[in-house]
């Protein structure tokens, strides 16, 4: 090839290269992309409607379904719009939000029901007469007929929220979407249940033969009862079936009673009670409920001793109270002045008897003595003492109704341990046993009176083979308001001063005006007590433990 015609050549190839990197038209965007939005227009169950005009909001632009009732909406920009459906006269329109995307065409399809039936049933099925469809947008309502059944014209396919109104119901709310039929299920009604006996926060004051008494209605089944009432405690398990039930035997402490209704659906119902439960024994000539305190005065007001040195000691009984404590536990403490010449010691004596109760009977397991004396602080002599009865020891038959066998006897071995600390030197362990026989008597009805006012009291008199003999003043729903035994000649007698119960209930027979004890003149006993060697230190304490009201 010619030079000439090479380079030519060469400069028209560099000229095409350059042009190919350039716009010729000069600008650097695209043009946009739009949507489309297809639309189809239809009547349940397949009729297409045309005429109906399709805008969107914001505006975009507008048409009318063809004969088919389709339509399309082009060249719409990108975003969310109103999609409306609607046609002058006609009893329904379409309104749904659509997303428009570029290069897209949305379809969407409209469907109009002239007619939707609405079935209201509950969970077993059964039709919900008489209820009030309401729906939301736009407002109207309909009442279900016997079979449960309301309807609705000109509902789209979108969702509508129902609301299901019934007299009694909660109301019932559900969004779906239209149909020709739509079946709502509400939920069965369940049980409202109270309990009236006893009120929350209460107590119970026995442990036998409790009232329980409540209530349940259902909407459905109307008042409840029988087995479809369950009682049922946290402490004791199932109580019992019905709306008013005994309670046989409850534990003492606190409780969480709970009533459960069940209807004929199977739907419960629950209601609670928080109470507290004592062993008050209220229908009791010797009640032991927890926590309760009684206090007595002696009408003889103290005693003499002879000490070991040959002085005469004189002991004024300060105090004495009863406790009963878990378990039951009976506590009796006593408390007295020695007076020695110019010099006063202390003394505390107190005895725990262990009771059972069991088919009304109550009985005495185990005692438990303590005897400590001190001038200032700290005891320089204690004396502890347990007692164990084989067979237990029957302390009182028939502890409702005392009166019911006028006497009856007890026969039981008593094994005793005993020891005692004085001035920090310490006894060998001592060992008693004796049978004790003892035949009880109960009197006629008393009245009695006391520093804490005048009681009705069932006197019951026992007496030991060894000649020991005490009475006890019993009333009911108190215990023991009077108590003579005899230890002193005359007679030594205690007087209830004050009971817990009594200012609980007012209900143990008091009545009248309290009246002050009369003290009567001190006695002396006829033996001698040496601390030192332990000698006659029993006796002190098996005279302390005749004159205990116990």
């Amino acid at each position: 090839m010619p030079r000439l015609e090479f380079a030519i050549i060469a400069a028209l190839m560099l000229t095409l290269a350059a042009g190919c990197g350039q716009n010729t038209t000069g600008n650097d965007t695209p043009p946009a992309k739009k949507g489309a939005v297809f639309v189809d227009v239809s009547e349940h169950p397949d009729t297409g409607l045309p005429g109906f005009e399709v805008t969107t909001e914001p505006p975009t632009i507008s048409t009318v379904t063809d004969s088919l009732g389709k339509a399309l909406l082009e060249n719409i920009d990108p975003g969310t719009y109103t999609l409306m459906v609607r046609k002058e006269n006609y009893p329904a329109t379409f309104s749904r939000n659509v997303v428009v995307a570029a290069d897209l065409k949305k379809t969407v399809a409209v469907t109009f029901f002239p007619k939707v039936t609405v079935n209201v049933v509950d969970e077993t099925l059964r039709p919900w007469a008489g209820a009030t469809i309401a729906l939301d947008s736009p407002p109207r309502e309909a009442v279900t007929g016997a079979d449960g059944i309301a309807e609705f014209e000109y509902l789209v396919n979108t969702d509508y929220q129902f609301t299901v109104r019934r007299d009694r119901y909660p109301d019932a709310s559900f969004t779906i979407a239209a149909a020709p039929e739509l079946q709502l299920t509400v939920p069965t009604g369940s049980p409202a249940v109270a309990i009236l006996s006893p009120e929350n926060g209460g107590n119970i004051y026995s442990v036998s033969n409790v009232t329980l008494r409540g209530e349940a209605t259902d909407i459905e089944d109307g008042a409840l009862d029988g087995n479809s009432l369950e009682w049922w405690s946290n402490r004791n398990g199932v109580l019992g079936h019905g709306a008013e039930i005994l309670a046989e035997a409850l534990e003492t402490g606190r409780h969480t009673i709970t009533l459960t209704a069940t209807d004929s659906d199977g739907k419960k119902g629950t209601a609670s009670a928080q109470v507290t439960v004592y062993n008050y024994n209220l229908d009791s000539y010797f009640p032991i409920p927890e926590n309760q305190t009684w206090e007595y005065q002696y009408l003889v007001p103290g005693f003499f001793v002879t000490a070991e040195d040959g002085s005469e000691e004189y002991w004024e009984m300060k105090s004495i109270s009863v406790i009963v404590a878990e378990g039951p536990r009976r506590r009796v403490e006593m408390n007295f002045d020695i007076a020695r010449g110019s010099e006063v010691a202390h003394c505390r004596y107190t005895l725990t008897d262990f009771l059972e109760t069991q088919s009304g009977n109550l009985y005495i397991t185990r005692t438990e003595e303590k005897f400590e004396e001190w001038t200032v602080a700290l005891p320089y002599l204690t004396m502890d003492m347990i007692s164990t009865y084989s067979p237990r020891y029957l302390l009182l038959k028939n502890i409702e109704d005392p009166a019911r066998e006028r006497s009856w006897t007890t026969l039981t071995d008593v094994n005793t341990n005993w020891s005692y600390i004085y001035k920090g030197k310490s006894s060998y362990l001592n060992q008693e046993w004796k049978p004790i026989s003892t035949t009880a008597e109960t009197g006629d009805i008393e009245h009695v009176t006391t520093p804490k006012g005048t009681f009705t009291a069932l006197p019951v008199t026992m007496r030991e083979a060894s000649g020991v003999e005490r009475t006890w003043y019993l009333a009911k729903r108190v215990g023991p308001v009077k108590f003579t035994d005899n230890t002193f000649a005359p007679r030594s007698t205690a007087v209830l001063k004050n009971a817990s119960l009594v200012n609980f209930s007012n209900k143990g027979g008091v009545s009248g005006t309290p009246r002050p004890a009369t003290s009567g003149r001190a006695v002396r006993l006829d033996f001698r007590v040496n601390r030192k060697t332990g000698d006659n230190l029993r006796d002190l304490t098996e005279f302390l433990a005749r004159i205990a009201p116990r």
